[in-house]
């Protein structure tokens, strides 16, 4: 029984050792372009005999084998998955050329991938390479939402954000469409620290020099929703300055303001420019650049809240009152031509109110009869 034993144990041995290829072996295959049994052998050279020759011929290899599935087009899950199984060694973990051209091979595989593996195979791909950039995540997430309209791509507009061509990037309207949708709900329950937290995760400084424009924009439109997510973007960034702060909380007084916060500081605001002329004509000069000027303060309902709080702000700013009722005066009598018609909807409350002078208000008056 020991004989037999020996026997056996020199025969595996003797098996095993010649079922292993060495360096010269893959030389040999090296030479003849033979890539796939390379790759299945090259892991037999032993990790100290591993050297700079070694490395080279992986690398060269490992490239030669994705060139051909290139080549002749052959994008099948059993090459992806040779290829990401070689993503793990090391040494091709750090080869440039070899990641380059993994990036081709996936991307085409994964934009015909029609099974049920491919958004884990896809996300797979995402985590498992070391750099993510945001060209490779943009064509990842266009790839991803063909696949599930509805997939979750925060990975990857994190990267796309924040990448050193963001400012390229963030000026896609899609890429802004996708990062506006994803601040709505913490802008709409008004959760500041949230708002923020989310928004400096998807928007680097490059990527905002490309939404600033947009949010702006939305700003300086006057009173409404776009108006108040805007003011809350650019607050969150900290990028309001005062006369942006005084411009957004007059209009927001101006418009239809409810109890809260927003009105409470609306309040303090108007009280600081009623001790302040140069701050008022600032704000004033913005104000007359809206059309429709901003004036459904005038027309609430409730006549108690309505006369306290356009007294309240007729005390503090009495030149928006004054230009509102002449441009009012202005519309009605024809004197001046308005593009988009009827510049001071709710002229006709105003006036209701006795909030305008007498002379004014006689004025108006006598064209309404």
């Amino acid at each position: 029984m020991g004989k037999l034993w020996m026997i056996l144990s020199l025969f595996f041995c003797t098996y095993t050792s010649a079922s292993l290829y060495d360096i010269k072996d893959l030389e040999v295959l090296e030479a003849n372009k033979s890539y796939k049994e390379f790759l299945d052998h090259a892991l037999d050279v032993r990790p100290a005999e591993r050297k700079k020759q070694w490395r080279e011929m992986v690398n060269n290899m490992s490239v030669g084998f994705i060139k051909e599935q290139l080549r002749t087009k052959a994008f099948n899950k059993i090459n992806f998955d040779y290829i990401e199984n070689l993503n793990r060694w090391p040494t091709l973990q750090k080869d440039s050329y070899f990641q380059h051209k993994r990036k081709e091979f996936a991307l085409h595989y994964l934009d015909d991938c029609l099974g049920k593996s491919c958004k884990s195979d896809l996300m797979g791909f995402w985590y498992s390479t070391q750099r993510q950039d945001g060209e490779l995540a943009k064509k990842l997430s266009i790839i991803l939402r063909q696949k599930d309209p509805k997939s979750n791509i925060t990975p990857f507009l994190s990267v796309i954000g924040h990448d050193d061509y963001a400012l390229y990037h963030c000026k896609k309207p899609w890429i802004q469409s996708e990062i506006f949708s994803l601040v709505t709900e913490p802008l709409r329950m008004e959760e500041e620290d949230k708002l923020k937290k989310v928004l400096n995760n998807l928007v680097g400084k490059e990527c905002w020099k490309s939404l600033r424009p947009i949010v702006h924009q939305a700003l300086i439109r006057g009173p409404g929703l776009k108006q108040d997510y805007a003011f809350a973007l650019l607050k969150s960034r900290g990028d309001l300055s005062q006369e942006w702060m005084d411009f957004y909380y007059t209009s927001y007084f101006l418009g239809s303001p409810v109890p809260g916060n927003k009105l409470n500081a609306s309040w303090n605001t108007i009280k600081e420019l009623g001790q302040n002329f140069n701050r008022r004509v600032k704000v004033l000069n913005k104000l007359k650049k809206l059309d429709p000027l901003p004036g459904k303060l005038f027309s609430l309902i409730d006549n108690g809240k309505k006369n306290t709080l356009i007294k309240y702000f007729k005390k503090n700013f009495p030149e928006y009152i004054d230009h509102y009722s002449k441009t009012c005066l202005n519309y009605l009598q024809g004197t001046v031509s308005f593009a988009n018609g009827n510049p001071t909807p709710d002229c006709d409350n105003l006036f209701a109110g006795n909030h305008v002078e007498d002379r004014i208000r006689i004025k108006h008056s006598a064209i309404k009869k």
